[in-house]
């Protein structure tokens, strides 16, 4: 619910990702986006359209249950094609997607930094070269194919998912991804000591689905204050990180003024 809630705030002008602006670096749970989010998630409570212990089922429960027929919407990834055809086979042909609810219907632009890596290669190994060639194994298209066939996460080549048999849902996923989704600025990418900071910086709780599945409940009544003193403790939770470090990283480091909404962030 978490993810759900940063990618709903941004369609609703949240300028940044995961909570923090791009431009400043500053996080800003407590912007009137994710007011709105709350509010707009709250109202399928309130008009009895959601279904009773959403907020405490996992995805697999919830999964099980939707596709039984206790619910018309699940919010999952492109992966749920590939589990719903692994655990619940005669429920494909019922199978449709929609992208991102938008306000006014407008085509959703979702940002995110690049992720890191997957697989590495230590330096201290004995077997680099072999073990190169077994992860240059991944980049093929054969692989490629094979990946967007299993449905799990969409392939690192997009173009190779048309040449699949994966299912029309799992395709659309993947086409909505090369129209809308954009390449956001990383703080690691271009300063690596960030990488640094980030392993020291603690975790604050609660976290932001901690306070959706509050909200739900009951448990939290007043959510502005609540993501204002999560934007509060994770700014100080960062300084003490950087501290931590030895200062070796400025403020910021994390901001990206020359950020455009709606473009792939290409550092100049």
């Amino acid at each position: 619910m978490a993810e759900f809630v940063h990618d709903l705030a941004q369609q609703a002008g949240f300028p940044g990702g995961g909570g923090m602006e791009y431009a400043t670096g500053a996080y800003h749970y407590h912007h009137q986006a994710y007011l709105d989010v709350f509010d707009f998630l709250l109202s399928f409570q309130q008009d009895k359209l959601l279904l009773p212990a959403s907020s405490t089922l996992d995805a697999r429960k919830g999964r099980a249950r939707w596709a039984a027929g206790d619910a018309v919407w699940f919010i999952d990834g492109p992966f749920n094609a590939g589990v719903v055809k692994t655990d619940f086979g005669e429920f494909m042909e019922n199978l449709v997607v929609t992208q991102l609810p938008t306000p006014g219907g407008e085509p959703p632009v979702v940002t995110n930094g690049p992720l890191g890596g997957d697989l590495w290669i230590s330096k201290d190994s004995d077997y680099v070269e072999e073990a190169s060639r077994l992860i240059q194994l991944f980049t093929t298209k054969e692989f490629q194919i094979g990946q967007a066939e299993a449905m799990d996460a969409g392939p690192a080549n997009l173009t190779a998912v048309a040449e699949s048999n994966a299912h029309p849902t799992f395709k659309q996923c993947c086409r909505w991804y090369e129209s809308f989704s954009k390449l956001g600025p990383s703080a690691v990418v271009r300063n690596p000591e960030v990488a640094r900071v980030n392993a020291k910086m603690k975790a604050v709780k609660p976290d932001l689905g901690a306070i959706v599945q509050g909200a739900f409940s009951g448990d939290v009544a007043d959510v502005r204050a609540e993501l204002t003193k999560l934007s509060d403790a994770s700014e100080k939770a960062r300084e003490a990180a950087i501290k931590a470090t030895g200062d070796s990283v400025a403020a910021d480091a994390w901001a990206f003024p020359d950020w455009r909404h709606g473009e792939d962030y290409v550092a100049g």
